[in-house]
C-alpha cells in the first residue's frame, strides 16, 4: 500500500516482509525503477529517490514511532550511494 504522506513524502506499507534483507531489496529495486529516465516532451525527466526504512516491531510498535524511524532513516539514506537505508539504533541493545 502506497499513500502520499505529505510534499514530496510517500509511505509505503509491506504488510508481509520476510526479514530486513527483504525490505531492503524491495526499497532498492524501487529507488532503481524511479531513477530510470522518463521523455516528457523531448525532455529526459530522472526522479531520485531516499528511502528510510523501519520494520514492526524491531523499530518500534506503533505507527507514529515507525514513521518516526523511517523517517530519520530516510534523512541518513541521502547520504547513501543507493539512496536506501534501514533504521539503525543510535543507543546500544
Amino acid at each position: 500500500m502506497v499513500s502520499r504522506w505529505g510534499g514530496d513524502e510517500f509511505v509505503c506499507l509491506l504488510l508481509e516482509v520476510g526479514d530486513h534483507s527483504d525490505a531492503m531489496r524491495i526499497a532498492k529495486k524501487m529507488v532503481e525503477r524511479m531513477a530510470e529516465p522518463c521523455i516528457l516532451d523531448g525532455d529526459v525527466l530522472r526522479v531520485r529517490a531516499s528511502v528510510g526504512i523501519a520494520i514492526f516491531p524491531d523499530h518500534g510498535s506503533s505507527a507514529e514511532m515507525l514513521l518516526n524511524k523511517a523517517d530519520l532513516a530516510m534523512n541518513q539514506a541521502k547520504d547513501e550511494p543507493d539512496r536506501v537505508f534501514l533504521f539503525q539504533r543510535s543507543e546500544p541493545a
